[in-house]
């Protein structure tokens, strides 16, 4: 009988390749059968488009994939936009995000196109009000995301010899604009002398008192309202003012004690419609309710409800002028007071259509 002499090699070699393809077959039936109990990779890009806010048609699909990790099979979506690198893992049977990460898109030289870094916004927050970036004390700055667009969130003070002055910034990161920022000035003390000393000034000289505050500051805005409250056992008048201007709304509020008339703090909340930029949207230019872009100015939302209310501009009190997120759609909230009724109004900020309104006595 003839031998024949076996290749110790070539056996090893077949045993590998048979190994090989028998996982190869095993992994790829296991996820054959994980696939057909998962939510689908249509259903998972749906999901993380979702989840980050992103129209799909703003979106460019790089990858989507089943994934077998360490804790089990998982969707690998990544997509990016103009400005914006999203990676998303998602559990494959519910859909839950499992992580996600955001990068900027960034050019030959490294920077962000389009996207203003964290150290730009501050210096935009300082800016604003006239600051050096180097007198102010930063207490928090953070990213978050609001209805899908990344804003820095910013938190600061600035020293005013025994005083100190208080600063909360948002500021989009996608074109750099301020959003809105609140600002506590001048933080007196209250003197133990107005703690319990009741009502000594009249609602009129607390008004007084306010308006020549803010003029000192070089601000003329209208008055709104005063109101009679305690402060750590002092009575106090707030006094409020507002003021609007194209696209922005300005509420300012000064706390004058109503004992002796000293200011112990002036308060002031700003805030501008349409200037949350997504990328891909011609800079807020365009009309997408989901993006929070606004087609019509601030000043024609109140030209709509004044014109609707058949009344003169001149003889109005203007109490609320804002822009605000409502039921999944972008509004101009309208309120003021003329001729002794109240009017409220919600105007659509893409159609200019009146939504809601209500007339009440004042």
């Amino acid at each position: 009988m003839k031998k024949f002499k076996i290749n110790k090699l070539l056996v090893a070699a077949i045993v590998v390749v048979a190994v090989i393809i028998t996982g190869t077959v095993a992994v790829s039936a296991a996820t054959a059968f994980v696939e057909s109990q998962s939510i689908g990779v249509g259903n998972a890009v749906e999901l993380a488009l979702s989840n980050a806010g992103i129209n799909e048609s703003d979106a460019e699909i790089t990858k989507a994939k089943l994934s077998l990790k360490s804790g089990g099979f998982v969707y690998t979506v990544n997509f990016r936009t103009a400005d914006e690198i999203y990676r998303y893992e998602l559990d494959s049977k519910s859909g839950e995000v499992l992580s996600v990460t955001v990068e900027p898109v960034t050019n030959g030289s490294g920077s962000a196109t389009g996207t203003v870094s964290l150290d730009e916004a501050k210096q935009t927050a300082a800016k604003t009000l006239g600051l050096s970036v180097d007198n102010c004390v930063f207490t928090s700055v953070k990213t978050e995301r609001e209805d899908g667009t990344k804003v820095y969130e910013i938190e600061f003070y600035t020293v005013n010899g025994d005083l100190r002055n208080y600063y909360e910034f948002e500021i989009a990161a996608c074109g750099g604009a301020v959003i809105k920022y609140d600002a506590e000035e001048n933080i007196a003390p209250i003197s133990a002398a107005a703690v319990g000393a009741g009502v000594v000034l009249t609602e009129d000289e607390a008004k007084n008192i306010a308006s020549e505050r803010l003029a000192g500051l070089g601000l003329n805005p209208e008055y709104d309202k005063t109101e009679l409250d305690y402060e750590k056992g002092a009575a106090v008048y707030k006094v409020g003012f507002i003021s609007s201007k194209d696209n922005s709304v300005t509420e300012y509020e000064v706390y004058v004690l109503a004992f002796d008339g000293t200011v112990i703090k002036t308060e002031y909340e700003y805030e501008a419609a349409g200037v949350i930029q997504t990328p891909g949207n011609n800079n807020g230019q365009g009309s997408s309710d989901s993006a929070g872009n606004s087609t019509i100015t601030l000043g024609k939302a109140k030209q709509i409800a004044f014109e609707d209310a058949g009344v003169n501009e001149n003889g109005i009190r203007l109490k609320k002028a804002q822009y605000e997120r409502d039921d999944g759609r972008y509004v101009f909230e309208i309120e003021f007071i003329y001729n002794g009724y109240e009017y409220e109004y919600k105007i659509d900020s893409n159609t200019g259509n009146i939504i809601e309104k209500e007339i009440d006595n004042d």
